[in-house]
């Protein structure tokens, strides 16, 4: 055994392995670097693979490099990898930058005019530096010039150093160590297991750095790619620095574990410093990992006087901090002040900005971080490291959002499409491979972009963006499918200069040039291993969490915007080309621990630790400082909900007034005769006149000393409901219900409002009521009628958030499964699975799991022995499966007879439903706006309409539509709105009040201020079976719209619910996959899954050409 260990040692000093490691910044390799200068070359441009097309370069024998000749109406095509800029060079001086046109694109066909910079000397173009990926540049002589131009093309290239401090030394700990690496690196190498119980303890000695190498290891359960973990250490006993990671899954290639494959992280690495003397060094991780201590020597190098770096690691280190602020505890000031401190080095800045990017309490931090690292990026060029993690930070706390149309002059119909964003490969890197868990399918789909396309008219669009913390960027989308080569159109930034943009054919390369990217993997896995028949984007499994449409070939083009920005303009140069435009733009994402961080976080609290009771903690008194890291973690993690809760409240309570002050008048004088006008108002009542009986009860629920009071309030508001009064009949009850005097009359106002709600069908309203019940009298039972809303009102996140901070013992088991199975938290839903009463119940839910991975057979197998519930899921199984073999038929009529089943299928769907946005039903409206939520601090999208340019609808039946109206209050008016909302559709009005609409206290209107967004009006409508268009309009009154549809919590795994994409794929015969011919993968050319298996553990598969399978034990 000490043989073996020593073994171990040995080869852990002499052999490193080389996959790629993202780590924290390492601040010694950072000073290192900044002791030299980073050679700059410029790389001539002679051939393949930097020259694409267009005129050849030549040699010229005279100047010593490789020239082009452009003649007027000429190109040349190069690719420009990324981070380098490409120069324009020529002997004769550039008079005007006219003279050549010079454009860039990201491979799609899309060029965009790129700005160019004359040098000095005039005799070189200088195009800026291509930050994101590599990119083809266009570089041609306009048609109307002059004369032929002899220009050479150079592509910078910064001569990177090696990493001057190499960390080889491993630090063993006392346990036995296992043996990991990956597969391509053909070397195993010891690490230690970490579990989050587990404290691991080492001797060390300073001054030294150690640097903690490690992978995360994904439970089988893990759905989430992204995860964040820490490691804790402590120094002779006392807590000295968090290493805060966050990583996603290996993607190159498999990791071994003691010779079995695993899921596992990316390779991460963090820093401590060790002070002078002999310490006791303790790590304790928050997640499952396997890690090693590595140290830094001078004796790393062989001649250390030759090839040592001229500033030694040593020295550097002296310069290091030893203490580090604690990752949750930092407050506005210090984070601000290390952001702005010249000296302040880039793992200290990188620290900073993960903090920014996690806190939910930061408006816009995802991408303030994620823009201060680029920025750090561009000031140190000579670490490359810095601009790699950026772009990590890029995919894991920001997301596209999309803009249409703020004016919309046209009836143009918009549609949604599905659409890959290719990434060009940097040359020498061609056929690398693409790894993925075949858990992380659902994250893998997620990563498929989608739009609102809009054809361009004469006139153009002009595109209103809300307000930012930080700069970001713009992605440009046309429709390649719909927008022929040869269209052009300008797209212009606020007053600056319009940019010119023209099509080309997409794709421009062959398929090789391409990355692979997770888009890719996620549809191949969809359709190979899952057997989905259905085409990728209208599928079922992809409809449980997006809206399905048809897929599109798309040109994308990314620029730059300033924080400043508000307004663009996009145009076509020929109107009769057609155009079909998209525009999204980079905003941050909400901070969400994953299903293993937050089982982790809850571990390390101390046993017993009421969660309800934190929950109640951080309604009350919002942004806690008391609180120790890991409940900081959760409140962080609560927030959203937490600003639901209280916006919910804010919205509640604003139009509700505090109760008048009663009446003074003595009983003895006046209860005779309160008793005499009580049995007179019910006289009247009987006799059907409310109104005078509605007097008499108004006066004496203002007697405050009466005890027939709380009984006269209880009449008037039954009178008021009588006379058909329902607002001041609600404003009255929310009135008791957050000041009545007496708790009989709180509790009874909240079950009339709950009763008055139901009956509604108001589930909007039913949510506010169980937000503001948690507020002021936070109990479990109050925790569980908001979660049964939440989740009919499609919020699983928010439900499965409050569901598990009840107590154990009041846990609604059946609403945390439906909450857990949407938010895929597949850990929390086996345990309760097994939790449920009765052997049918934990069938029925096992079954639910087994369809969510599409394994049908097992699935129906369990539905058979699931009950009553069980039989009516495997009935409609089962005819779902037939209907799918009838809709693919070669016949028109047998298509048409299985859609018009289907159309009874999912109008008898068993299961729960929920109302779902479906902004992709809207094809006309007057202008798209945005609204602010001021509590939750969310940004959201309406359509606004009016009676000349209505809102137009198009859907597909049975289903349920609801229409959310907010009427449009211009800012002088005080007055309440009254009027009608108007559906029509052909020849069939129906109409829905608008009655006494005031304006909401908890939502502003972004970018008009002269229009104020009403409260919320709800319109249900029972579509029939068939495709549908609506016109809604509030006649004079303009308003804002959100559609919603009613779909299963729980979708269908075999047919997803109708579309009219769907729909018109059906009819079309176009809804199921062709079959096509495998592409053949080769060693370095491959996607490959990692699927679980329960017999032979974990085994891979190339889902690329569907080779043999392999099983590894």
């Amino acid at each position: 055994m000490k043989h073996n260990y020593c073994r171990w040692l040995l080869l852990g000093i002499l052999f490193l392995s080389s996959s790629t490691v993202f780590s924290e910044l390492d601040n010694v390799q950072a000073l290192l670097l900044k002791a030299y200068q980073t050679p700059l070359r410029w790389d001539n441009i002679e051939s393949t693979p930097y020259w694409i097309s267009g005129e050849k370069p030549v040699y010229s024998l005279q100047l010593n490099q490789h020239i082009i000749r452009l003649k007027p109406g000429q190109f040349v095509k190069v690719l420009v990898p990324e981070g380098s800029v490409l120069r324009i060079m020529s002997r004769c001086p550039f008079l005007d930058k006219k003279e050549l046109e010079v454009s860039a694109s990201n491979g799609t066909g899309l060029y965009a005019e790129v700005p160019m910079l004359l040098s000095e000397d005039a005799h070189s173009f200088l195009t800026p530096r291509n930050e994101q990926h590599p990119r083809l540049f266009l570089i041609s002589r306009p048609k109307n010039s002059k004369g032929m131009r002899e220009i050479s093309l150079f592509n910078s290239r910064l001569d990177y150093l090696p990493e001057l401090a190499p960390y080889r030394e491993i630090i063993p700990f006392c346990t036995k160590p296992a043996e990991m690496g990956r597969e391509i690196d053909g070397s195993i190498e010891p690490y230690w297991e970490f579990l989050p119980s587990q404290i691991h303890a080492v001797t060390v000695y300073g001054p030294t750095r150690l640097a903690f190498e490690n992978r995360i290891v994904y439970p089988e359960t893990e759905a989430q790619p992204l995860q964040t973990y820490q490691v804790n250490s402590r120094l002779d006993g006392k807590p000295y620095r968090s290493l805060q990671f966050e990583t996603s899954q290996e993607l190159r290639w498999p990791v071994k574990i003691n010779g079995k494959i695993s899921v596992a992280g990316r390779q991460e690495v963090g820093y401590l410093e060790i002070p002078k003397g002999k310490h006791r060094l303790q790590l304790q991780a928050s997640a499952k990992l396997y890690g090693r201590l590595l140290k830094q020597q001078s004796s790393d190098y062989l001649f250390p006087n030759f090839n040592a770096p001229i500033v030694r690691a040593e020295t550097v280190e002296k310069l290091l901090p030893l203490k580090w602020p604690d990752f949750w505890s930092m407050d506005k000031k210090n984070i601000i002040r290390i952001i702005h401190d010249p000296h302040a080095l880039p793992e200290e800045k990188e620290y900073i900005a993960k903090r920014v990017m996690r806190d939910n309490t930061r408006k816009d931090g995802g991408l303030l971080g994620v823009m201060f690292m680029e920025l750090l990026a561009g000031r140190h060029l000579e670490y490359p490291l810095i601009k790699t993690v950026a772009q990590e930070f890029f995919g894991f706390h920001t997301f596209y959002r999309d803009i249409m149309p703020a004016d919309k002059n046209t009836h143009d119909p918009q549609y949604m499409a599905w659409f890959l964003t290719p990434v060009l490969h940097n040359p020498g890197e061609e056929g690398q491979r693409l790894l993925s868990g075949e858990q992380f399918l659902q994250a893998l789909l997620g990563r498929i972009a989608s739009g609102y396309f809009n054809r361009l008219p004469k006139e153009g669009y002009e595109y209103i963006l809300p307000p930012r913390a930080s700069p970001t960027y713009l992605r440009v989308i046309i429709d390649s499918r719909q927008t022929p080569p040869g269209a052009r159109f300008f797209l212009k930034i606020e007053n600056e200069a319009p940019i010119a943009f023209k099509v080309l054919c997409n794709p421009e390369l062959q398929p090789a040039a391409y990355q692979h990217t997770e888009q890719q993997m996620g549809l191949e896995v969809l359709a190979k291993l899952t057997k989905e028949p259905i085409k990728g984007t209208l599928s079922a499994l992809f409809s449980q969490h997006h809206t399905p449409a048809e897929m599109t070939r798309a040109g994308v083009y990314e620029l730059p915007l300033s924080k400043e920005t508000r307004k663009i303009k996009v145009w076509p140069a020929n109107p009769s080309l057609p155009v079909y435009v998209a525009l999204q733009y980079r905003e941050s994402d909400q901070f969400s621990l994953s299903e293993t961080a937050y089982i982790n976080t809850i571990q390390q609290l101390k046993p017993d630790t009421p969660i309800f009771s934190l929950l109640q903690k951080t309604l009350n008194i919002p942004y806690t400082h008391h609180l120790n890291n890991s409940q900081k973690e959760l409140e962080n993690h609560w927030l959203p909900l937490i600003r639901f809760i209280i916006s919910r409240y804010a919205e509640f309570s604003a139009s509700v007034a505090d109760a008048p002050t009663p009446k003074r008048v003595k009983e003895s004088e006046t209860h005779v005769k309160l008793q005499q006008k009580m049995k007179l108002a019910e006289v009247l009542a009987s006799d059907s006149q409310w109104l005078p009986a509605l007097e008499i009860w108004s006066d004496i629920a203002q007697t405050a000393s009466s005890k027939l009071q709380e009984k006269a309030q209880i009449k008037e508001i039954e009178a008021l409901f009588k006379l058909g009064e329902y607002y001041l009949a609600e404003m009255k009850l929310r009135g008791y219900l957050l000041y009545g005097k007496n708790p009989s009359i709180r509790t009874w106002a909240k079950e009339r409002l709950r009763s008055y709600f139901v009956k509604t069908h108001d589930i909007e309203s039913l949510s506010d009521l169980f937000s503001v019940l948690l507020v002021i009298e936070p109990t479990p039972s109050h925790a569980i009628e908001l979660m049964s809303w939440l989740l009919k009102n499609n919020e699983p996140k928010l439900a499965l958030m409050l569901g598990l901070t009840i107590p154990d013992k009041q846990k609604p088991i059946n609403l945390i499964l439906y909450a857990a199975y949407q938010s895929q938290w597949w850990k929390i839903y086996n345990h309760f699975s097994n939790q449920v009463r009765t052997p049918e119940e934990r069938h029925f839910w096992k079954a639910l799991g087994l369809l969510e991975k599409r394994k049908i057979k097992e699935a129906l197998g369990l539905l058979e022995h699931a009950g009553v519930r069980g039989q009516k899921w495997k009935n409609h199984l089962v005819k779902a499966c037939q209907i799918l073999q009838k809709i693919n038929s070669e016949q028109l009529a047998e298509r048409e007879e299985a859609l018009s089943q289907w159309e009874i299928w999912q109008r008898e769907q068993p299961g729960p439903s929920a109302w779902k946005d479906d902004a992709a039903a809207v094809v006309d409206y007057a202008k798209m706006v945005t609204l602010y939520s001021i509590p939750r601090d969310l940004y959201s999208a309406a359509f606004a309409g009016n009676r000349a340019h209505p809102v137009r609808l198009k859907v597909a039946g049975p289903i349920k539509l609801r229409l959310e109206i907010r009427p449009l209050h211009h800012k002088t008016s005080k007055e309440p709105i009254d009027g009608w909302i108007m559906v029509r559709e052909k020849q069939i009005l129906q109409l829905f009040p608008i009655n006494g609409n005031v304006v909401s206290e908890a939502v502003k209107l972004f970018g008009n201020t002269d229009m104020q967004p009403g409260r919320r009006i709800f319109v249900e409508l029972e579509v029939k079976p068939g495709i549908h268009e609506f016109r809604i309009d509030a006649q004079k009154t303009p308003f804002l719209t959100r559609i919603q549809t009613y779909q299963p919590q729980i979708v269908n795994p075999i047919l997803p619910v109708l579309n009219p994409a769907i729909v018109t794929a059906a009819l079309q015969g176009t809804l199921l996959r062709s079959p096509h011919a495998s592409i053949p993968c080769y060693f370095y050319d491959c996607m490959t899954v990692i699927e679980q298996k329960t017999n032979c553990l974990l085994k891979k598969k190339s889902v690329r050409n569907l080779s043999k399978q392999l099983c590894i034990h």
